[in-house]
């Protein structure tokens, strides 16, 4: 499994908000884009996804930007990996949703693919933009 550039740069931006205001304060995308060196256009798209997933707030005006909508401790790295990534299984068959395979009942590398997938996720599901801030990501 690989982490693409959107949930690697995704995670950066929540962070990078959590250090510039958090809840309180907005940043504009121009600050953003600048202090983790990724383009405005892909900054935006990113935005885009943690702002339909609830993440983000945008706020209108000559002070607007972007804020946090929950504290740093309530995100975990799992929250925005999956709004950026999308499943984060390592096979197809283990995808929320999948039509279960044919082949489960007698397929000799399930249990490697079903500890994987529980290892990455007691991990992200663990860690929070807090943790990384803090320097406390296990």
């Amino acid at each position: 499994m690989k982490i693409s550039t959107k949930g690697r740069y995704a995670l950066r931006v929540m962070v990078d908000l959590a250090r510039n205001g958090g809840c309180e304060e907005c940043c504009a995308v121009k600050e953003i884009a600048a202090r983790q060196e990724i383009s405005e256009k892909y900054l935006e798209q990113i935005i885009s996804l943690l702002n339909k997933a609830g993440y983000v707030k945008s706020i209108r005006g000559a002070q607007g930007g972007y804020r946090l909508t929950r504290q740093p401790e309530e995100y975990t790295v799992g929250m925005i990996l999956r709004a950026a990534e999308g499943s984060l299984a390592p096979v197809a068959c283990l995808e929320e949703g999948a039509e279960t395979c044919g082949r489960c009942d007698i397929c000799d590398t399930l249990e490697i693919w079903q500890e994987l997938q529980n290892a990455i996720n007691q991990v992200v599901d663990n860690a929070t933009i807090a943790d990384l801030i803090n320097g406390k990501a296990e």
